[in-house]
């Protein structure tokens, strides 16, 4: 099986740093932003299968960053934040994130968290392919390029799932 790229946004480089050694010695394969701006241009450029993001971060907070990710992506997000009451986990949970973990935290509890949702990711979505800004639904016959339909021909159809089928 391929490395699983997960990306982690948070504006404090200890964090990110920290969650780097963890989740690299763990076999995943990392990509660290510091801004929320950074991590959705880390999104559209390369493969990732699951986000977690801070919620307070200058510019664009991660609820936000959620929202945008959303537009064009359904990989799993976890929020991992300071922010500890119920409403902020219900606002974190309502914008899209899949869980929603407060600071300070277990790295083993987070690393089974990443554990269960990729699983499910794995499980749930086979029917459909995410890479980047590009999303196909299988069984609807429908490409999305940053969220935005894009009309193939039956043909154009066929040579997709047959590339999609064939990566290598």
């Amino acid at each position: 099986m391929d490395q699983i790229n997960i990306l982690v946004t948070d504006d404090e480089r200890e964090i990110a740093d920290l969650l780097e050694i963890y989740l690299v010695s763990d076999g995943y394969r990392v990509w660290k932003a510091y801004s929320a701006k950074e991590g959705l241009e880390i999104l559209q450029e390369h493969d990732i299968q699951l986000a977690i993001l801070d919620i307070m971060m200058p510019e664009m907070d991660g609820i936000e960053m959620c929202r945008q990710i959303r537009k064009f992506s359904n990989i799993p997000v976890i929020f991992l934040s300071a922010m500890s009451a119920d409403l902020d986990k219900i606002l974190g949970l309502g914008c899209g994130a899949d869980d929603y973990v407060t600071k300070p935290f277990s790295m083993a509890v987070l690393l089974r968290r990443i554990e269960v949702l990729l699983k499910r990711a794995e499980n749930t979505d086979s029917r459909f392919y995410y890479s980047g800004a590009l999303a196909y639904d299988f069984d609807g016959k429908q490409l999305r390029k940053d969220g935005q339909e894009v009309k193939l021909t039956a043909t154009e159809i066929r040579l997709l799932e047959a590339f999609l089928a064939h990566r290598n």
